[in-house]
């Protein structure tokens, strides 16, 4: 399969109209599908962009037995995203060319893309600022599976400072990572409210955190550490849900989780 591209241009398709970036208004998603000159069912989207949208559009296409070939990705000014897929049956690698197929195929995509909106904006968002460090990603996603909570959406960023060096070295540095989960209920699919739930949540992820770091040799839990350097990261958990907000932090060590 070809790379997923971001920042290449798509040229306008049929049925898509670009949306002007100019525009101060919300953006109308589109959808259009057709067989293009590599006899492949090529589907273009128009939509305002999101954290998680590749992941649910490649779990759309493995619903329905497609095998995405190609895939370019444009994300323009004012967060509107315009993205191509090129699919093929999985079994018989031809593309979907039946006109009443393409406009089913299309109704379908626009419904589960509703839906993908209507669960981000029901989610509970959990924010963790931590030290980071290799697999720390996959920590946090297992203890929410084991919290029993299914992730719709993610951004995922790393935070660098670096201290100032003495007599012309250069200083050392840090690396945090602000992290941000929009996260339902794997039973329910609806948010987290209750605010004894919201607390387990977040001792859940602080201790989990905090031993694997312990593990990893990564925590130094001196009863001074903070005193040792006050300005070494916290692990900071922030859990927001339609109808409640709590945070919860803990601080670490003078060598905090693998820094």
């Amino acid at each position: 399969a070809e790379p997923v591209l971001r920042g290449h241009g798509l040229a306008p398709a049929p049925g898509v109209a670009p949306h002007d970036v100019a525009s101060a208004g919300p953006v109308e998603t589109s959808v259009c599908a057709r067989v293009n000159s590599q006899n492949r069912t090529s589907i273009r989207l128009v939509l305002a962009d999101r954290p998680g949208l590749l992941g649910h559009m490649s779990r759309f296409f493995a619903r329905r037995n497609l095998t995405i070939v190609a895939c370019r990705a444009e994300t323009l000014a004012g967060g509107v995203a315009h993205d191509e897929f090129e699919v093929v049956d999985d079994r018989t690698r031809r593309p979907v060319a039946d006109p009443a197929q393409l406009e089913a195929l299309e109704k379908a995509l626009l419904e589960s893309l509703a839906k993908f909106e209507r669960d981000k904006s029901a989610a509970t968002t959990l924010s963790v600022s931590v030290p980071d460090r290799p697999g720390l990603l996959k920590q946090i996603t297992s203890s929410l599976t084991a919290l029993r909570l299914s992730i719709v959406g993610a951004k995922i960023s790393t935070v660098e400072r670096r201290d100032s060096g003495t007599n012309g070295r250069r200083g050392s540095g840090s690396r945090t990572a602000v992290d941000t989960f929009d996260v339902v209920d794997a039973n329910s699919g609806g948010p987290v409210l209750d605010p004894a739930r919201l607390r387990e949540i977040e001792a859940r992820i602080a201790r989990d955190l905090e031993e694997w770091g312990g593990e990893e040799g990564c925590m130094d839990s001196a009863p001074d550490a903070k005193s040792a350097d006050s300005s070494s990261p916290q692990l900071q958990i922030t859990s927001h849900s339609p109808s409640a907000s709590r945070s919860t932090s803990a601080e670490g060590g003078a060598s905090p989780l693998g820094l």
